[in-house]
Parts: C-alpha cells; structure tokens; sequence
C-alpha cells in the first residue's frame, strides 16, 4: 500500500500498465536528495526491516490502532525492541482490517466500510515514528531507510526537517559524516522555512561538529542519484518529472496547465510539455493531500474484488481519470508538434486505453493515424484513420468525417 502513496501509484492498482494514468508523469526513484557516495549501498526497505513476528504474537482480535498507541509508549519509555515488535504487529493487523474492510465492502456494496480503516501504518508518520525506535535501538541503516521512505512520502511540515535531521543522526553515527552534513543542511533550511529558530540553530550546530568526509572502509546506505529509467525515454514520459521534482510542485494544477496551453498555443512545445507534466504532478500531490489518491486505491481493490476489474473502476473515478487523458492528449500533441512521433503516439495510446470523452476519442485517432504515417507504420495509420471516420459519422461531425475519410485515401496511396 505504501508504494501506492509513495511514488508513480495509480498505474498498477488500475489499468495494469505503466502509461495508463497520470501519475507515470513522475517517474519513480529509489533517491530523495543526496548524491551517492563511491562506498553506497542500498537502503534498507523500511518495514521490511521490522521483525517477522510469529503468528501465535499477533493478536488477531485487537485493533492495528491500540496496538500502535502501545508501540508508541514503549518507544517514548526507551524500551525500542519491544516497540518495534508492536509495530510489526500493528502493521500486520492493519492489513487483516483492510481485507476485512474491504471484504464488508464487496458484500454490503459500500465503501465506507474499507474507507473506516485505521489507515496510520501506512502513512510517512508511521515510517518516521519506526525510524526513530530503529535509531534508539542502534539499528541505524534500518532508521536511514525508514526516514528515506518518510521523505519520499512527502511526511508533513515540520516533521519532514525533523526526518532530515533524524536522518542525519543515524548517519553520523555510522561514520557518513558527508551524508550527515547534507541532511542537517537541509534540516536547517526546513525549519527557517517553518519559522522554528530554535531547531534550524540546533541543526546548525550539529553541521558545524560533523566531518565533512564519510569514514573510511564504512559502507554507508545512500540515495541514488535521480534518474529517469531507460524504459521511459522514448514514451510519453520521456520528459518526465522525478518523484522528489514533482514532490516540489506547490502550483495549482489548473494554473499550470492553464500555463501550459498557452505555451502549446505559442508554439512553444517543449516548454508546453514541461508545464503539463508540472500540472499532472500537481494534480497527484492534490488528490494525496484532499485523500482522493486513497479512495482511489480502495476503489481499485474493491472492484477487483467485485470482478468488475477496470470498467468498474473508470466509471467511479471518471473525473480524474479524464484530467489524465486530457493531458495526454496534450502532451501527444505538442510532441507531434516537435516531430517526436514514437513520444506522440505512446501518448495517444493512453489517451485511448484511458478513454477520453467523445469528440476527442476520435480526434486522438486521427493524430495517433497521423503519427504512425510519419515514420512509415501504414497500416497501423489505416487502422485508426478508419476507427476516426467510424467515431466521428457516430458522433456527426460530419467536415471532421470528411477529413478522416481524405487521410484513410491518401493512406492507400
């Protein structure tokens, strides 16, 4: 579930395939700020570092909830072995209450029962509160991990400078004093930001005493530098925003796209595609922030469960679903603008597979025929050619027919 919140979620959970939402606008990364260093490691997953609690310990009939209130005493009292024991344990009943949740929701036809979930031990704050206790313990290449994942989660003001400083903490203790100053710079600046004074002097303090060079001969867990996977340099994304990139963007997506079709109707489409991936990154911060992207989740699970898979799940989402089609569509457009028809028709493929409302289905045809043409795929072209005359006699828009129909003759040619 947390991958879900985390990074490039809506993909998986609906429609099975990379390219068929917005969110694959960001594209995910392993990284949150800093550069690795030549002795890196990977970072350990954060609950995965938990222990594995045999299930005779798991109080079946208690509530993930009190379970994480306990966890979170025990923690405050030092006593951190047992508190991650809890966590575990509150993380495993979580998921058997969201099974349940779900399943009451599949039989009564109401989601509110999967909705009423306690949903904590899913959230950046529970990731941090883990980290923490994996620090006390001197677990800190676990702690790394788990404040990594807190960031990569956009965890709340202010606790996202104390997940730095945090992070910073258990870096210096394993000697990587260059890893440590990163964050306790980043820390500082956070909590100017916030206007708590104290904290950016006591993270400033903390900068000054600490080396700045990694230990010798220690291996030291470092986020890797951010990069866009091969996989999506020749799609619709391959300009695509990082996940950290579009975690930065505090626009308001209408705003940005609105910004962006300006640019698109100045011929300006490389800067136009910018802007649109900044609005479709804005769109997904929005839908976490207002709890849209978790009701989405849920409905995913709840409709695969019903069997209605992916009809079901457009039909209840519809309205987002459309802003991702929309943009694109968009994004396709100015990249045919630019000649970079393979990014073009990746892009139209989405718009497709996605379904954008009538009349711009048809028209999506239409340009995805154009591009095939371009770089010789004729019979793909003939395809959609015919499918945009079929559309558009359907919707009778009959100068657009006419169009289609001249195309589908030239292709013939």
């Amino acid at each position: 579930m947390q991958n879900f919140i985390k990074t490039a979620i809506l993909a998986s959970a609906l429609l099975a395939c990379h390219s068929c939402a917005l969110v694959p606008t960001l594209v995910s990364t392993t990284s949150s700020e800093a550069s690795p260093s030549p002795s890196s490691s990977t970072i350990p997953d954060c609950l995965g570092s938990l222990p594995n609690l045999p299930i005779e310990q798991i109080r079946k009939h208690e509530s993930s909830k009190k379970v994480e209130a306990e966890a979170d005493i025990l923690g405050l009292s030092g006593k951190g072995q047992e508190a991650l024991n809890k966590y575990s344990e509150a993380h495993s009943l979580y998921f058997k209450e969201l099974g349940r949740g779900v399943g009451r929701a599949w039989t009564n036809g109401d989601l509110s029962a999967a909705m009423e979930v306690n949903r904590s031990p899913e959230t950046s704050e529970f990731l941090f509160k883990v980290g923490s206790v994996f620090a006390q313990t001197g677990q800190h290449q676990a702690a790394i991990g788990c404040f990594t994942e807190a960031l990569n989660q956009r965890i709340e003001a202010p606790n996202d400078a104390n997940a730095y400083m945090s992070r910073g903490n258990s870096y210096a203790q394993i000697g990587g004093g260059e890893n440590a100053r990163q964050d306790y710079q980043k820390s500082a600046d956070l909590f100017k930001k916030h206007k708590l004074p104290q904290y950016e002097q006591l993270a400033l303090n903390k900068l000054r005493q600490t080396p700045n060079k990694n230990k010798p001969g220690v291996t030291i867990p470092t986020p890797q530098i951010q990069t866009i996977d091969e996989k999506y340099k020749k799609t619709c994304y391959a300009d695509a925003l990082t996940e950290s990139q579009g975690r930065e963007i505090t626009e308001a997506s209408g705003a940005l796209e609105a910004a962006a079709d300006k640019l698109a109707i100045a011929g300006k489409h490389k800067e136009a595609i910018r802007k649109y991936n900044e609005s479709a990154a804005a769109i997904l911060n929005e839908a976490i922030a207002d709890g849209s992207a978790e009701d989405m989740e849920v409905s995913a699970i709840w409709h695969s469960w019903r069997g209605e898979g992916v009809e079901g799940f457009k039909k209840e989402n519809q309205t987002l679903l459309q802003k991702s089609a929309e943009s694109n569509f968009k994004i396709g457009s100015s990249y045919a603008r630019l000649g970079q028809f393979e990014q073009a028709i990746n892009c139209f493929d989405s718009t497709i597979k996605i379904g954008i409302l009538p009349p711009n289905d048809a028209i999506a045809h239409l340009n995805r025929g154009d591009a095939h043409e371009r770089i010789g795929q004729k019979e793909k072209a003939k395809t959609d050619f015919q499918q945009a005359v079929n559309l558009f006699k359907k919707y009778k828009l009959a100068s657009y027919q006419k169009d289609a129909e001249k195309r589908l003759q030239n292709s013939d040619k």
